[in-house]
Order: C-alpha cells, then sequence, then structure tokens
C-alpha cells in the first residue's frame, strides 16, 4: 500500500461496535459548544471528496428514521471519514473518535486540500479496507 510523507491515512470510525443493532459509542464524547460542533462540521465538510455518493444508510441510532444518513467519503489527505461522522455530529451532537477531533483542532478546523497524490493513497486505503 502506498505512503505520502512516510504515512497512510487513517480511517475514522463511525462507532466503537455494532452487533446486533446495537451501536456502541462509548469513547465517544458529547460536543457541547455549538461554536466547536459548527467549526467540526465545517472541517468535516469542507474536506475534497474521495468517493461521492447519493447512497444513504440506516441510521443505525434510529432505525425508525430509515435511510438518512450519508455514505459519502472524504479525507484531507491524513485521515478518511465518511459524512456519516458528520451527521452524528449534526443530529446527535457526538463528536468522532478522540484522535480525530484532535486531528482536527490541530488543524484549527481548516481542513488540508488534500493533493490528487494523497487522495490516491487515501482510496487504496479504503478499499483494502473494503476487501479485509
Amino acid at each position: 500500500m502506498s505512503e505520502v510523507g512516510g504515512r497512510s491515512p487513517r480511517v475514522a470510525r463511525l462507532y466503537d461496535s455494532y452487533t446486533d443493532e446495537i451501536v456502541d459509542l462509548s469513547q465517544w464524547a458529547r460536543v457541547s459548544s455549538q461554536a466547536e460542533k459548527e467549526s467540526m462540521l465545517r472541517f468535516r465538510r469542507g474536506a475534497r471528496f474521495l468517493l461521492r455518493t447519493t447512497a444513504l444508510a440506516t441510521d443505525p441510532l434510529d432505525l425508525s428514521k430509515g435511510e438518512v444518513m450519508p455514505m459519502s467519503y472524504r479525507s484531507d489527505g491524513a485521515w478518511i471519514w465518511s459524512d456519516g461522522v458528520a451527521y452524528y455530529l449534526d443530529v446527535y451532537e457526538i463528536a468522532p473518535e478522540p484522535e480525530f477531533v484532535e486531528h482536527i483542532r490541530s488543524r484549527g478546523y481548516e481542513p488540508h486540500d488534500a493533493t490528487d497524490e494523497e487522495l490516491d493513497v487515501a482510496y487504496e486505503v479504503l478499499e483494502a479496507l473494503r476487501h479485509s
């Protein structure tokens, strides 16, 4: 698998685990500051698309909503995340995994404009995960 700058991008998880329609978000914190929530949403929605789709997934936290969670993927070159990560923040005020939150904060809530090479590597990582 390729790397850019000696590192492969990390993939942000939507939750700790998901079994029998039970979603474990025990390690995820709530975002209490509206300003930080908006800054995080801008970061996540401002990065380049890695894989764009109109497909929606069922919200595992509220199955009655049906297919409402966006499934496109984005990357800033260092991290890869699905738009479901932003959905959880927007709808439930659930922050992403702690390491991704630290990354967002360390960037001043501004996503790096990933290069084509970085996106190629990120796509390889996503494909490898899909086939594992």
